[in-house]
């Protein structure tokens, strides 16, 4: 007596496409979680560069009589008027007298800035991240020289 021609697939094959569908699946969901926390440590360090970026304007335009640690928001998580969840940072700024030859002399302790007078500027952002995969210090330094005008 002839078997019958099976049609379908068995339980093995069933089971075998299912995993192979669950690890893609849970691959593809682990990559966008990771290119998100990827992004949202981005965004955290271009926020500091853009504070750093504004003190050295201000600097360069001697717009200033003492520079101290600043405190400022690195993120506000699209709340801004709720400030008891944002992400803070501390803005250090540090200047430095250029002598003639290029090196670098004392600290700046006077302000405004003499008309004439060339400085290193160096303006620091620490944060602490957030995450789990960003759990510990960043920090982003821009230095730049400010020459007379």
């Amino acid at each position: 007596m002839r078997r019958p021609n099976p049609r379908g697939f068995s339980l093995v094959e069933v089971l075998f496409a299912t995993v192979i569908v669950a690890v893609g699946v849970i691959g593809t969901f682990s990559s966008l979680l990771f290119v998100r926390e990827s992004l949202e440590i981005d965004k955290q360090r271009l926020i500091a560069l853009n504070h750093a970026r504004r003190q050295v304007e201000l600097i360069r335009r001697n717009l200033f009589t003492s520079i101290s640690d600043q405190s400022v928001v690195i993120d506000n998580f699209n709340t801004p008027d709720n400030p008891n969840d944002d992400l803070l940072g501390t803005m250090r700024t540090r200047i430095w007298e250029v002598e003639s030859d290029g090196t670098l002399g004392g600290a700046v302790t006077t302000f405004p800035l003499e008309e004439r007078q060339r400085v290193l500027v160096e303006v620091d952002v620490a944060w602490q991240r957030l995450g789990r995969m960003s759990a510990r210090d960043a920090r982003e330094t821009l230095r730049t020289y400010v020459a007379p005008r």
